[in-house]
């Protein structure tokens, strides 16, 4: 029976696997939802077409977060540095992007600012507004007051990012997260990746609304070529083994639905330019529209260009900006730990282990060392977006993710084509915007949905990381405490909204009673398990290279980040089990499964 069950899950091969295992049911079928999965290697054209891809669909949520770093940094006056800027952070988060694919968690994610963006904005927010400065008609007075100022931000910011980037990496190392992750859940995942999701919303309606015409054209064309044309095979040439042209079929409209519709989109634009069609008055938001507005920029930009540490000067530490900068940390790691699960779904892998998690976090630390000494204005973490077109295009190999990185870093010293790109105007950008909501939303499949308990969670926690931010937007100063640090602290933790609807839903679902298989967590572990024989073959979560070193090496095994790590001595009989069926739940019968317990 398992030699047929093996025969015919060959010949489905992106098919389901529900054969009967010694007559028994399978305790999860595995559905392979994915065209290129994790290990898979795709042809070096298609790699490059897909990291291409990944990269244009990044490309807006890049550029816009550090445009709005440049201007809360009161660098808008100098067109110059907010290149730069630009530059400098493709060049880290194509780093960052890479560096995690490769030794961090090891899946496709891409690299960005996430939970860091909220806590830096809310912290250059309450240093006051910057100087007005005409450019063309001001003083070399208000220059140098200008130029002071932004520079002063930026490195405070720079310092206060190194360091808390120390604690990040502390926290990867020593398996803090990975000992929490045994309290995390669906409940908990739902609520940070949903709101993940929902953080793009307005920026994503800010950029429609230059031209909903546009925006409109950009996410018609993705939904026909993803959805209606998906199935239609396009006859291409093709080289077989004997180096024989012949002419193959392949489903482009389901691989590049989004670079389709970005191109295409693109030079519609460009002829409407040309035409005239497209107002030239900048007060008109239809002006955005236009992809000439940006030529002056393209030619004053030089071909190559190269960000180095210390390119602003010497970062310094305050502790008011360092503790608010804690707090974009663990709202990151919180983001992190969300879309690492979130990204293993869409891409039909296992549940990323503890060592794998622990690593990630690590990664990311190490990542916003480099933000910090090269001065991005922002941390590293991963971005939520590349999920969603994961599961678009249906392609989540990690191969894909790394070119993309290598993509991010050629363009950072190409600031000439960079320049290109920006001119894609922004309306393609905001239609483009994948919608992560629905992978976050995903993640109730797991639980009991008739239980009222589990609806007041999933209320609760996506309601108050709604609306307790969006309440604090409107009123900054209603925290007093006395403390002016401290109500700076309290306001950046609270206005971020992946932040406080994570911690709502991991206090009330492990806080209310109800049962694991109430809560899901049975459902849970079973989809997660690595050792389900349907995903046996998937070993994604190891090192690329010394493996049979670290296996043999009885040092590895006590490391939390490492892929031999199986847990510490007084933390290995734990799994989560509940007294009863009714009971509430608690933490102390042993589990056999390698690292999987959570």
């Amino acid at each position: 029976m398992n030699k047929l069950c093996v025969v015919i899950h060959r010949m489905v091969k992106r098919g389901k696997k529900t054969c009967n295992l010694e007559g028994k049911e399978p305790p999860v079928t595995y559905t392979r939802q994915v065209v290129y999965g994790l290990e898979d290697v795709p042809p070096w054209y298609a790699t490059f077409a897909f990291g291409f891809q990944q990269f244009l669909a990044s490309f807006g949520s890049i550029i816009s977060a550090e445009i709005i770093i440049g201007i809360k940094m009161c660098m808008s006056f100098n067109t110059v540095l907010m290149g730069r800027l630009i530059s400098t952070g493709f060049l880290i988060c194509g780093i960052a992007t890479f560096l995690q694919s490769t030794f961090g968690c090891r899946l496709p994610i891409i690299q960005g600012s996430g939970g860091f963006f909220v806590a830096v904005v809310t912290i250059l927010d309450l240093k006051g507004p910057c100087p007005i400065v005409m450019p063309g008609n001001a003083t070399q007075a208000e220059l140098d007051s200008a130029d002071d100022e932004w520079r002063n931000r930026m490195l405070e910011i720079s310092g206060a990012i190194l360091l808390a980037s120390f604690v990040q990496v502390v926290l990867g190392s020593i398996g803090c997260i990975g000992m929490v992750l045994r309290y995390v859940g669906p409940m908990t995942i739902t609520p940070t990746v949903a709101l993940t999701g929902m953080k793009v919303v307005p920026i994503a309606v800010t950029m429609c609304g230059d031209h909903w015409g546009i925006a409109a054209m950009t996410i018609g064309l993705i939904i026909l070529t993803s959805q209606y044309l998906a199935s239609f095979d396009i006859p291409i040439p093709a080289y077989n083994s004997q180096k024989r042209l012949y002419i193959g079929r392949a489903q482009i409209f389901q691989l590049f639905p989004i670079i389709i519709a970005i191109i295409t989109t693109w030079i519609f634009c460009a002829i409407l330019t040309v035409a005239d069609v497209f107002p030239d008055d900048p007060s008109n938001p239809a002006y955005n529209a236009r992809t000439d507005i940006k030529y002056d920029d393209i030619v004053a930009t030089p071909w190559l260009e190269a960000p180095y540490p210390g390119q602003w000067g010497t970062p310094y530490v305050t502790v008011g900006t360092f503790l608010g900068v804690i707090t974009g940390v663990l709202a990151s790691v919180l983001d992190s730990i969300g879309d690492y699960y979130a990204c293993a779904r869409v891409c039909s892998a296992p549940k990323p282990p503890n060592h794998a998690v622990n690593r990630g976090i690590l990664v990311e630390g190490i990542a916003c060392i480099f933000a910090g000494a090269w001065g991005v204005g922002l941390g590293m973490t991963s971005y939520s977006d590349c999920i969603g077109n994961i599961g678009l295009t249906r392609v989540g190999s990690r191969t894909v993710a790394q070119v993309t990185g290598v993509v991010m870093i050629i363009l950072a010293f190409f600031a000439k084509v960079g320049a290109l790109f920006s001119t894609v105007p922004y309306p393609i950008f905001g239609g483009a915007l994948p919608m992560v909501f629905a992978v976050g939303l995903s993640n109730l499949q797991f639980i009991d949905l008739n239980s009222t308990r589990n609806l007041l969670v999933v209320g609760f926690s996506i309601s108050g990381g709604f609306g307790i931010p969006l309440w604090l937007s409107k009123h900054p100063h209603a925290i007093q405490t006395g403390s002016s640090e401290l109500d700076s602290i309290l306001t950046i933790c609270f206005v971020n909204d992946v932040f406080v609807g994570g911690m709502i839903g991991f206090f009330l679902d492990n806080t209310i009673p109800g049962t694991l298989e109430e809560r899901g967590m049975l459902k849970w572990l079973e989809a997660a398990d690595e050792n389900d024989p349907t995903l046996s073959s998937i070993k994604g979560y190891d090192l690329p290279f010394g493996m049979n070193y670290i296996r043999r090496s009885t040092l590895w095994r006590y490391l939390p980040f490492s892929p031999t790590f199986k847990g510490f001595p007084w933390n290995k009989n734990s799994v989560i089990q509940s007294k009863d069926e009714n009971a509430d739940i608690h933490f102390d019968v042993h589990d056999e499964r390698d690292d999987q317990s959570i």
